[in-house]
């Protein structure tokens, strides 16, 4: 990145930080072993940090859900989290690890609500079963999806089968009323195997539903996504 890109009038306290260690631009990067060791340790560190201000982090869209929409800072600084005349450095840092890549411009074409409990609260963890049951008429005028996030790197499963669902997949079952059942966890549940999201063993998870081109039921919350269920060994 450093060797790439730009760099702007913003970023110059940062590129001296990193010239201390000795990251230069136009010069190799070779640490010695102790120095790598150092470095390991502080990556380590701040990974801690950011899984900490992501799991922590709570703006119910409904107030008597789990669901929450993305920290607000972001859009409402145009993602540059320049405010005033300060930079909003853990902010900006934690949107980075939150989400790999930040919008150029932002509008009303999408909502994305984010959970890291289940319906008592509990932290969601890869080796149970989940479920969630998305009622019919889902607010969103070009399509719905539900999407699976690793906790410790804020990004896809690593060789998950399966990662989303959404409402144009004709295999997904239906039911009568036309909402939806979805299933996570490490394998599918017999017979839910079109429901089905894969999460990995002894890791956390999070799911996003996604409403493209969202619509009025879901702003004034008339619209509710319940809650993620745990699904109890029979």
């Amino acid at each position: 990145m450093v060797q790439e890109e730009p760099v702007l009038p913003r970023d110059v306290t940062i590129m001296g930080m990193l010239k201390s260690v000795g990251i230069e631009k136009g010069k190799d990067f070779k640490p010695d072993a102790a120095t790598q060791n150092i470095l390991k340790s502080a990556a380590q560190e701040a990974q801690a940090h950011f899984i900490e201000a992501l799991t922590s982090y709570s703006q119910p869209w409904w107030p008597d859900r789990n669901w929450s929409p993305p920290d607000p800072k972001g859009v409402k600084t145009g993602f540059t989290y320049q405010i005033g005349d300060a930079l909003d450095i853990d902010a900006r840092g934690y949107a980075n690890f939150a989400a790999f890549a930040l919008p150029k411009k932002t509008g009303t074409s999408l909502v994305y609500l984010f959970t890291f409990r289940d319906s008592r609260g509990e932290r969601l963890s890869g080796e149970m079963t989940y479920t969630v049951r998305v009622p019919a008429n889902v607010p969103a005028k070009q399509y719905w999806s539900m999407i699976v996030y690793a906790v410790d790197t804020a990004a896809l499963i690593r060789e998950a089968p399966v990662v989303t669902l959404d409402s144009y997949n004709q295999a997904m079952q239906r039911n009568a009323d036309g909402s939806v059942d979805i299933y996570f966890g490490p394998k599918a549940p017999a017979g839910k195997e079109a429901n089905w999201i894969y999460t990995a063993s002894g890791n956390a998870f999070f799911p996003a539903m996604r409403f493209y081109d969202p619509d009025k039921p879901l702003f004034d919350r008339t619209w509710k996504l319940p809650d993620i269920e745990r699904v109890l060994a029979q």
